[in-house]
């Protein structure tokens, strides 16, 4: 029942429970997460560049997950195996020889998605191989070209200036 002295709107609004934020998290405590991993990063980046490396790597095997799920979610079934094992080869090959370790071992993630694949048949071939090669080419072949900055004499610094305009275009 309602309050006469109360108009029914504010009632049935004081009746309805607080909407939940649809973000999910907590800005704090992802505020500070990000710090510490942008913390971590720079202090790799700056020191010991193979650990940056191999930050880079565990964030793309993170993206590759995410990105997985993504496509599950519509029935597109990626070959994570050769991914994940593609995105530790191109980025420790191309931070190691250079563009031409980039370009072979994003052929060889190619080739070996093809034969992966195959092996659960022909129904949904085009489509799964198809949202594979994207996500290669979307995560380990895009870091690749960080991978080719940093190894230059003043690497680390465009790296922060690369990584920086990336954030700068987001806000």
């Amino acid at each position: 029942m309602t309050d006469p002295g109360q108009p029914a709107s504010a009632a049935a609004a004081a009746a309805e429970p607080a909407k939940k934020s649809k973000a999910g998290r907590n800005l704090p405590v992802a505020i500070a997460v990000g710090v510490g991993i942008g913390g971590v990063a720079l202090l790799t980046l700056f020191t010991f560049q193979w650990l940056f490396v191999a930050l880079a790597c565990a964030a793309i095997c993170v993206g590759i997950w995410e990105v997985t799920n993504s496509f599950a979610n519509v029935g597109i079934r990626i070959a994570r195996t050769p991914v994940y094992i593609g995105a530790l080869a191109c980025s420790a090959a191309t931070y190691q020889w250079g563009v031409i370790a980039q370009l072979v071992t994003f052929g060889a993630i190619v080739v070996f998605v093809l034969m992966w694949r195959i092996r659960r048949g022909t129904e949904g071939y085009v489509k799964d191989v198809t949202a594979t090669i994207f996500t290669a080419a979307y995560l380990p072949f895009m870091v690749g070209f960080v991978m080719l900055t940093l190894r230059g004499a003043d690497g680390p610094q465009l790296v922060v200036i690369f990584v920086s305009l990336t954030v700068a275009n987001d806000v």
